[in-house]
């Protein structure tokens, strides 16, 4: 019986499409006769799967990766894990766990590495789009701007210069892995022609398909939800600016938004509330499965991202849901979306004009439209995204 060992900071049900997805694998793993997983991870009450064996440790929990990447270094002092490691035939990683790859490989593990995000080629894991094509000096005042606008930082942007390195840090440690799994082949190509030395290990498998409603759609009045909270990179401006001039244009519609965390953007939305009859509804705090039970009600999914997402469960989950995403075109959306109604529901990011006018004509549509073409997502993501083919591809990489 061959041992995959899983080290991970988070794992599910901790937020994240990186989190959902590796919870998934772990299961799909888990279910083979000739496979032992064991999970090691920083999350106090990790989702459980009976033939899993999870280990909790407070050496995984940090606030950010310098925390995370010194405690590691405990960690690979603890005879348990040492025990664990030594026990093991692959030592998988999904998140930033990447300082354990050298480990392994001196004890002659194989190392699997996947990649939810952009963090060998961006400090902060995150790529704006088009940003990977910048120069070095370009690169570090797109790190600046991120910080300026996503956490309105001065001292982290400055602190974002020296922050670069740990890109090129990140990308010497997984050099080392057999195989790099990316998401969608949009993340593959961003990352290869960033990092090279890299690409001939790289495989593009899409994560599994996460549960989603069933149930018979039922609109009802037009409904827009909004999943990004007040992120600058999931394009928060840009939700508030559309929706705006949506209502302003007389559209009867809500909007449904979740963490919204800082209190000026609280207020703006108090105000527009004030002036549009409520039309904003906050969600505080919700489970996931009550997020799915809105957004199965919802005539549509606003995505504006500004960073080239590599594959998001929310776009996957909206689809599954029978509901029309409307995104921007951005990382691996259009490979989700591709060929179905949603293409043409596609904007060019921070567009919020275009924005607007996609969301504007989806409400021109009628109840039965939105029904119609809301099953037809549905069918052509299960088709895209087929279970057995996933977990074929997935089964493969972990024995080759």
């Amino acid at each position: 019986m061959r041992t995959i060992l899983t080290v991970t900071e988070e794992y599910w049900p901790e937020p994240g499409g990186g989190n959902l997805a590796t919870h998934l694998i772990v299961d799909i793993l888990s279910q083979l006769d000739d496979i032992r997983v064991v999970v090691v991870s920083g999350a106090e009450n990790p989702a459980r799967i009976t033939a899993v064996k999870h280990v909790s440790t407070p050496l995984l929990r940090a606030s950010n990766k310098i925390e995370l990447w010194t405690k590691l270094t405990l960690l690979t002092r603890c005879g348990w894990f040492q025990r664990m490691l030594d026990s093991a035939d692959t030592v998988y990683i999904p998140r930033f766990c990447y300082p354990l790859v050298p480990l392994a490989n001196k004890r002659g593990k194989k190392v699997v590495v996947h990649l939810h995000n952009y963090q060998p080629i961006s400090y902060n894991a995150a790529a704006l789009c088009n940003s990977h094509k910048s120069n070095g000096l370009e690169a570090i005042k797109h790190a600046a701007r991120h910080e300026l606008m996503e956490h309105e930082s001065p001292a982290r942007a400055v602190l974002s210069g020296l922050l670069t390195m740990m890109a090129k840090l990140s990308r010497l440690w997984i050099s080392g892995a057999d195989k790099i799994i990316c998401v969608s082949h949009r993340q593959c190509e961003i990352v290869s022609s960033y990092a090279p030395e890299v690409a001939r290990k790289m495989e593009v498998i899409y994560n599994p398909l996460p549960e989603a409603s069933t149930t018979e759609k039922q609109p009802g009045k037009p409904t827009i939800m909004y999943l990004g909270g007040d992120s600058y990179l999931k394009g928060f401006h840009v939700f508030l600016r559309a929706s705006y001039e949506l209502l302003e244009n007389g559209f009867d519609t809500k909007f449904m938004l979740t963490r919204v965390f800082k209190d000026t953007n609280r207020l703006l939305i108090k105000r527009l509330n004030n002036r549009f009859d409520e039309a904003y509804s906050l969600l505080t705090c919700p489970k996931h499965e009550q997020l799915l039970d809105v957004l199965s009600r919802s005539w549509a999914l606003m995505f504006p991202s500004l960073w080239e997402e590599p594959l998001p469960y929310a776009v996957i989950e909206a689809m599954l849901s029978g509901t029309i995403p409307v995104a921007s075109n951005v990382g691996g959306i259009p490979e989700i979306v591709g060929g179905t109604f949603a293409e043409k529901m596609l904007f060019e990011p921070g567009n919020i004009q275009q924005c607007a006018d996609r969301l504007a004509s989806l409400l021109a549509m009628s109840e039965d439209q939105v029904v119609d073409v809301g099953l037809s997502l549905r069918e052509t993501v299960l088709r895209k995204f087929e279970s057995e083919a996933v977990r074929t591809k997935l089964l493969q990489a972990f024995s080759d």
